[in-house]
């Protein structure tokens, strides 16, 4: 916890005060910058904050290390799959608001002495000029985390926050020490603006790459879906000029049948064509990529046809249906992709193993959106969609994973995406819509 630098003296009672906005504001961006919490893990950070309080007044200084010790402590007990980011968020949290205090205190710094007899007055400013220097970081950084979302809670991004935290904190020592505050100012600011560019350089330099590995990902799996495509293709081509010969053939055989006369036998007959067209073209395995051709854009195609393979190759019934042409996607690309992904893979989870399993696939267009709705066939017990949809569920019977909480990150960083679940009779359904 930083203590507000300057030359004015204030009673104890005020740096008390001080303490809890402190620790309030801290609080509201942990909240903010995390997902959503469950009530107990809530309940006990307030607690832990009342000690990190309780803790400031008798030892002076040590809010921050009772509260980073006891995230710690609270995520491995609560949160363990959201250690790292727990931590992050809370280091986060302390360099927002140690860094308005700094702001603050330059600021005081230039206020005459003669206000020592208004307090109160001299505490409110600092204070105002917290909460604002607080909303504005709070923007900047909401941005950046926007930005750079693809590459957040990663240990590299931990790495950062502890670098950003201790780097704060140390200009904080450095104006105890010397007592110079009001002198170095312009280098405070000096420092800050080479941190921000050292950051900034460094996430650049990691969405790159990581855009790059995501992009050969992609192209990798979409070069083996067009050779199944392919090969599919051929396979059915096969059929079909097979099916031409015995077509033919059969039709022959009927029309001798309607020389004779014979209407029981040319009956039987038709019957039996019918049953040789129903096995040969009613089989869930011909045409099974019906409507690909619509699907213009090539990671879309690619990630459908990988899926649907998948799919065919577990024995499930995948229908695909897309009768509008469909080519760019207003979205980052690698988002969208991993969104389908994921509801494809909790779909393919989901009724794996079952005999009458089956996957529904349909993509339409409007003037003013594109809409996907992915439907898998329900066997296990209806669980509440929010609980799907926090940590540690996906809509697959006793597993447990990160699926749908993902697709939730994902959404919130791109204001047109809208991501819906619901039951409708035995079928779960995913409805995913992008806006123009």
């Amino acid at each position: 916890m930083l203590e507000i630098i300057t030359m004015h003296t204030f009673g104890a009672d005020y740096f008390i005060l001080s303490d809890i906005i402190y620790l309030f504001l801290s609080s509201i961006c942990f909240f903010k910058i995390s997902s959503k919490k469950s009530k107990t893990f809530t309940l006990c950070y307030v607690v832990l904050s009342s000690i990190a309080f309780i803790s400031n007044t008798y030892f002076y200084d040590i809010a921050d290390y009772v509260m980073i010790l006891g995230m710690l402590f609270l995520s491995l007990m609560i949160d363990p799959q959201n250690l790292s980011t727990n931590i992050m968020n809370i280091l986060i949290s302390f360099s927002i608001i140690d860094l308005s205090t700094l702001i603050g205190s330059s600021v005081l710094t230039n206020i005459p002495v003669s206000y020592d007899n208004k307090p109160l007055f001299l505490m409110i400013i600092i204070w105002i000029i917290e909460t604002f220097s607080s909303l504005i970081i709070y923007n900047i950084l909401g941005k950046i985390i926007k930005k750079y979302s693809a590459i957040l809670y990663k240990r590299a991004s931990l790495t950062v926050a502890l670098y950003a935290y201790i780097s704060v904190t140390f200009l904080d020592v450095i104006s105890h020490k010397i007592n110079i505050f009001g002198r170095i100012i312009p280098l405070i600011i000096t420092f800050l603006i080479i941190q921000c560019i050292f950051v900034i350089i460094l996430f650049n330099f990691e969405l790159s790459r990581h855009d790059k590995l995501n992009e050969q990902k992609i192209k990798q799996t979409e070069i083996e879906g067009l050779l199944k495509y392919t090969e599919k293709l051929e396979k059915e081509e096969r059929k079909l000029r097979k099916f031409k010969h015995d077509y033919q053939n059969m039709l022959l055989s009927l029309k001798e049948l309607a020389d004779f006369e014979n209407k029981e036998k040319f009956k039987e007959g038709v019957l039996k064509l019918e049953e040789y067209f129903n096995i040969k073209f009613a089989s869930n395995q011909i045409w099974g990529f019906n409507d690909f051709e619509n699907l213009k854009n090539p990671y879309l195609k690619s990630i459908f046809i990988r899926k649907v393979q998948d799919m065919r190759e577990q024995k499930i019934i995948a229908e695909f249906s897309c009768p509008q042409i469909i080519e760019n996607i207003n979205i980052p690309i690698f988002d969208f992709v991993r969104v389908i992904g994921i509801t494809l893979d909790n779909s393919i989870e989901a009724v794996c193993g079952h005999e009458d399993g089956r996957i529904l696939m349909n993509i339409s267009k409007n003037d003013d959106a594109t809409k996907f709705v992915i439907s898998n066939t329900m066997f296990a017990t209806q669980k509440p969609i929010q609980q799907l949809i926090s940590e540690g569920y996906t809509s697959k019977d006793n597993h447990s994973g990160l699926g749908l909480k993902n697709i939730n990150e994902i959404q919130t960083n791109n204001s047109n995406l809208f991501v819906s679940y619901k039951y409708e009779k035995n079928l779960f359904v995913a409805t995913i819509i992008v806006q123009e």
